[in-house]
């Protein structure tokens, strides 16, 4: 064979080679894009099926600062529900409903007003706050609700300390160690508020 041959068969051989990568490189990606696909679609679904009619963990009712302006929300995208309202302070504060899941933070979590209190009930949840005014407390203390207030027990609560304000956080373990030392209720079986008919309902006759 001569240094021609010799030539042509190690750019052939280069050229398979380079082809192999590429196909290898394609199948690659590909397969990434598969895998996270099913990634996603798993976690989704596990989520969904961690909230189900059949539990009963008790559900807490954390309040949330609107404002994303200070500090990020946390754990906000784990909660089954969340309201929004706006406080008496012209902001947003979002009532954020947990059950059925582990968190690690939660926040940043601000004072609850009484406007909050009608929709916790209805999920039979606990109210889990940092502060709250004196017309709230009332409310509170006459009906006997069960909250964790961090103004009162910081222990459920931890603190982002890079930020001046705004910066109160919590966590499912958090609550529900503070909820067995206050001896609440760990289960309850009415916090479904949503129930829905599968036949139809003629209106005109609620």
């Amino acid at each position: 064979m001569n240094n021609e041959e010799e030539k042509t068969l190690r750019i052939k051989k280069r050229k398979r080679k380079e082809k192999l990568m590429f196909f290898a490189c394609i199948f690659f990606m590909c397969l990434s894009i598969v895998l996270m696909i099913v990634y996603f679609v798993t976690k989704d679904r596990s989520r969904i099926e961690t909230v189900n009619e059949k539990s009963t963990e008790r559900v807490y009712g954390v309040i949330m600062d609107g404002d994303t302006s200070v500090s990020r929300h946390a754990g906000l995208q784990d909660s089954y529900i969340n309201y929004e309202m706006i406080s008496d302070e012209g902001q947003t504060k979002i009532l954020a409903l947990y059950k059925d899941a582990a968190v690690g933070i939660i926040g940043p979590v601000t004072t609850l007003d009484h406007y909050f209190l009608n929709i916790i009930q209805e999920h039979a949840a606990i109210a889990v706050s940092y502060g709250m005014n004196s017309y709230t407390e009332a409310i509170i203390r006459n009906n006997k609700y069960e909250n964790i207030n961090g103004k009162v027990y910081s222990q459920a609560f931890m603190q982002d300390r890079e930020v001046s304000s705004h910066n109160i956080y919590t966590s499912t373990p958090r609550m529900t160690k503070a909820a067995a030392e206050k001896n609440y209720d760990k289960k309850s079986t009415s916090w479904e508020v949503f129930k829905y008919s599968q036949t139809e309902v003629d209106l005109s006759k609620i």
